[in-house]
């Protein structure tokens, strides 16, 4: 199996998968090492607190980062958002692409969207 940085490294890098989807793609340095410190904190059982500016792709860069651990390791994950909106956006959005992005390595997830009362989960 190989490593989960070599992984980031073929979905973030110039000609990696993100390209298939995104032409003309360009890497975002902040949303690479935001994936690996996201893998870091998670394959470490420690806290993160990661701080990214406006067009960064922190979505993306999580969620990626957040279901290779899952997917190499048989973890669940738990995607929690402030907004509805953004919640919104992972279902429909980023969590379908992701799904691609992991088949493309040959890897599988599942996600499912928790209804609460007033907010949900992804």
């Amino acid at each position: 199996m190989k490593d989960i940085s070599l992984m980031i490294g073929e979905v973030f890098e110039e000609n990696g998968i993100l390209a298939k989807y995104f032409p003309p793609y360009e890497p975002r340095i902040p949303q690479i090492r935001m994936a690996e410190n996201v893998c870091r904190c998670l394959l470490e059982g420690k806290h993160g607190l990661i701080e990214a500016g406006t067009g960064t792709g922190k979505s993306l860069g999580y969620a990626i980062a957040a279901s290779l651990c899952s997917a190499v390791y048989g973890k669940k994950i738990v995607l929690s958002t402030f907004t509805v909106t953004l919640q919104n956006q992972l279902v429909q959005k980023d969590l379908p692409l992701v799904k691609r992005v992991l088949e493309d390595l040959g890897l599988e997830i599942r996600y499912e969207l928790g209804k609460g009362r007033s907010h949900y989960i992804c």
